[in-house]
């Protein structure tokens, strides 16, 4: 619920947190481009850049507004959390999967989709109680 705080330029949607993974909808607003082209400038897409710079270059300070960055930030919190409150084991997987909304039809079934994952679980082969 904290990633608008950390990033006014998402905004949350539709969203499940699972026992074992996480389904969501973040809108990034406000995607213009250098040459006033929506989403012309990078910021939607799956990059990753060391953290450890000191001093943000051009492309950082792009890429800060990227889903990468609140996907990475969301993460960071996360196990942050975690380790204060003794979930010591919890661990992400590496990157993430991603997909891009184009119109308001697959965002409904994106939608739908969420909303219908949790009453799945039960049958879902990840489910500890199904593994063999």
């Amino acid at each position: 619920m904290e990633i608008p705080e950390h990033f006014p330029n998402a905004r949350l949607d539709k969203y499940i947190v699972m026992p074992n993974h996480i389904h969501g909808i973040i809108v990034i607003e406000n995607n213009v481009g250098n040459n006033g082209i929506v989403g012309n400038d990078g910021i939607v897409g799956n990059k990753n850049f060391c953290s450890l710079q000191k001093n943000k270059i051009q492309w950082q300070k792009k890429w800060s507004r990227s889903l990468s960055s609140i996907v990475r930030g969301f993460k960071t919190g996360v196990i942050k959390w975690c380790r204060q409150n003794g979930f010591h084991d919890f661990a992400w997987q590496k990157s993430f999967h991603d997909h891009i909304i184009h119109n308001g039809k697959s965002l409904n079934n994106i939608r739908q989709y969420i909303i219908n994952n949790q009453l799945k679980w039960e049958v879902d082969e990840n489910n500890p109680n199904n593994l063999k």
